[in-house]
């Protein structure tokens, strides 16, 4: 808990309710291609007319340390500012309810998320709350062209 108690002091977890966001979204296997969906569902949108609302979002349906990185099970999320009933390029439109999350901000390398990750769940077990879904990420800023240990990503885990 060492580590914990450190990442606590660095970045403290806050206990919020997420805004309702209507998203195009792609689902697939495979961390790897996580930033090529990014782009693909970023292209569809702006080819399409839409207008991008918020950061992109990775919503992870598997724990890559149990499926390993490349059959992790994900999607890809852009909120965007209209809903329409499209889907097409497996790319599909869905609303996203409000919900209570954990959440916490991890700044620096992908590499280390694990860190935010273990630090939400020492809190979900000590807390005793229940997950309602899945963990997600949202990329704050350009994780194109920061450097590493620039790179902002809020990790949230819905609970009750």
């Amino acid at each position: 808990m060492g580590n914990s108690k450190l990442y606590q002091d660095k970045f403290p977890p806050i206990d919020k309710y997420s805004q309702p966001m209507i998203v195009a979204y792609s689902v697939f296997s495979g961390i790897p291609r996580i930033a090529d969906e990014i782009k693909r569902v970023k292209k569809w949108i702006e080819d399409n007319g839409y207008t991008i609302i918020y950061p992109p979002i990775t919503v992870y349906y598997d724990d890559p340390s149990e499926v390993g990185h490349d059959k992790c099970k994900c999607e890809v999320q852009w909120p965007i500012g209209e809903k329409i009933a499209e889907f097409e390029d497996n790319i599909g439109i869905k609303e996203v309810p409000v919900m209570r999350v954990l959440s916490v901000i991890h700044k620096g390398p992908y590499n280390k998320i694990f860190e935010a990750y273990n630090f939400l769940f020492e809190i979900i077990n000590k807390e005793e709350l229940t997950v309602t879904e899945a963990p997600r990420e949202i990329y704050i800023g350009d994780c194109y062209n920061t450097p590493e240990e620039k790179i902002v990503t809020e990790v949230q885990w819905p609970i009750q």
